[in-house]
């Protein structure tokens, strides 16, 4: 008895979880599929209520009961869950729809299943055998098809999903009809085979219509995330599994809060994705309003996760995770001389945290965020910058950056002043521009390895930050915006020299017109 009461129960659950796991998009929550559950444990045991009052008054025969009352009253019962899901929007998608109804259809089996081993001690074993793999599964497969209906059909029109979920229910009604006239019309080794045949065959027409429907939402995540997603994190967001396998892969070199944050990132933005898709198919203006305000908070809470997420899981997403554009940022990092694997670059912030005071970091963030380079940075990336600077100090008048010599790494000025100047060949200095407190200057030492034509003295006692070129390689790569700024700073520096230039030409060729007259005071 009690091997055919677990029987009863865990072969179903069993298939539950395997459909379950087919929903990659990780939409489906446990806490609503235990919900399933209790209500199709609680339809059969309404359901059973009834027909029992049925029989007792002599209202309807058993034959009428299985073949009239039974499917129509069970089937109804099972998907009143599945349609007050829809009516709260509960649904993501399809495959929703199809994981609680294949829930509810499960914990209504389970209940009958018990039910019967009870009512046939005698056969319990092989009663509980059979009912699991093909009673369970015909009630599991029937709601199924409710569900995805339902699922599918969310934002269409109230008529649209009155016919789906309408012509969906009827057809388990008839499905689970003619599985009660094959049960009493056949029986023995015929009867075992066309149950377990239709059980199983249900489950597979499960199996590819939650498969149909994953393609087509694979696809439709690729139409609205292409825009605002990288190649990599929408291929991730597209097949979450793979996220799940990269995790795996590299267990030993991003920790478990850190795969964790990436885990949740990489599902907020197939959320952000069906979100968007729903939008655009929402044929229902009563919803159009939560779609939205839904929309935003997956992108509040994405931004939120950005800033805690810190340029370690940037430079490993972009890692493990290639699009176009970081194999740009790639091979610009490899023209800058960082031959150090991307990864191997900042595995050293965990250390330097630990050897770093809160209040140096708190000094060196507030430097960062004065300065324009940086203005795109969260604030976990900006402290993981302030981490891999290092910081220097200068007498006034000695020379940071000399004619001649190369210079690889970027300088964040935290106090002094410094001037930045041209000598030419007779040794005639020409001042080009000043530096004060969150200035950065060297930027073309830091991108290139050639020696520098420029000066840059200090005028009294400094103090800078620098950046190694490899770090700011691994920094761009990561957060290729820090780049792009980079790139708008040099194009401001040209624009003002090319003014400075003019200045002096023209200053230079109106001398004679500006020289003091003779005898002038």
């Amino acid at each position: 008895m009690i091997l055919s009461l677990i029987i009863a129960v865990l072969i179903p659950l069993a298939f539950l979880l395997g459909i379950w796991a087919l929903e990659i998009y990780a939409q489906s929550r446990w806490r609503t599929i235990a919900l399933a559950m209790a209500w199709g444990i609680g339809a059969f045991g309404l359901a059973s209520v009834f027909h029992n009052a049925l029989l007792h008054y002599n209202a309807l025969n058993f034959e009428q009961v299985a073949l009239l009352s039974a499917p129509v009253t069970e089937e109804a019962l099972k998907a009143l869950l599945i349609v007050g899901l829809a009516s709260r929007l509960a649904l993501a998608y399809a495959v929703d729809g199809t994981a609680y109804g294949f829930a509810i259809g499960t914990g209504f089996a389970m209940a009958e299943n018990i039910d019967y081993v009870f009512s046939h001690p005698d056969r319990a074993l092989p009663v509980a055998l059979t009912r699991a793999l093909s009673v369970s599964l015909m009630h599991a497969t029937t709601t199924g098809l409710v569900g995805t209906a339902a699922g599918s059909s969310q934002y269409l029109s109230h008529r649209a999903q009155l016919w789906r979920v309408g012509l969906s229910l009827m057809l388990a009604m008839l499905v689970h009809a003619l599985f009660n006239k094959l049960v009493l019309d056949l029986e023995g080794v015929p009867l075992l085979v066309v149950a377990l045949a239709m059980g199983l065959a249900g489950t597979g027409l499960i199996v590819l219509l939650i498969q149909r429907s994953l393609k087509q939402e694979q696809r439709s995540l690729a139409a609205e995330l292409a825009q605002v997603t990288s190649a990599g994190e929408l291929a991730a967001a597209a097949n979450p599994p793979q996220i799940a396998q990269l995790l795996a892969r590299y267990r030993g070199t991003i920790d478990r809060e850190r795969a964790e944050l990436i885990r949740q990132y990489v599902v907020l933005q197939a959320r952000r994705g069906m979100l968007l898709r729903s939008a655009a198919l929402n044929q229902r203006p009563d919803v159009a309003a939560y779609l939205q305000g839904e929309i935003m908070r997956a992108e509040q809470q994405l931004n939120a996760l950005r800033s805690s997420m810190g340029l370690y899981t940037w430079v490993w997403l972009r890692t493990v995770l290639p699009s176009e554009d970081s194999r740009v940022w790639q091979q610009i990092s490899q023209r800058l001389g960082a031959d150090t694997p991307m990864l191997a670059l900042i595995l050293h912030l965990d250390e330097r945290r630990a050897q770093t005071p809160r209040q140096e970091i708190e000094i060196r963030k507030m430097l960062l965020r004065m300065n324009p380079l940086f203005y795109d940075l969260q604030e976990s990336e900006l402290e993981d910058v302030a981490l891999l600077l290092n910081r220097h100090t200068f007498r006034g008048g000695q020379v940071v950056i000399e004619p001649g010599v190369p210079s690889d790494r970027l300088y964040l000025v935290a106090s002094g002043s410094l001037v930045w100047s041209a000598v030419d060949e007779d040794g005639v200095e020409t001042i080009l521009s000043a530096y004060a407190r969150g200035d950065v200057f060297g930027k073309l030492g830091v991108l290139d390895d050639e020696p520098d034509i420029t000066r840059v003295q200090c005028l009294e006692d400094v103090t800078v930050y620098t950046l190694s070129r490899a770090d700011f390689a691994a920094l761009v790569y990561a957060k290729p915006q820090v780049g792009l700024a980079m790139m708008r700073e040099l194009a401001n520096e040209i624009r003002n020299l090319t003014l400075l230039a003019m200045w002096f030409r023209r200053t230079s060729e109106g001398g004679a017109e500006y020289a003091p007259q003779p005898g002038s005071a």
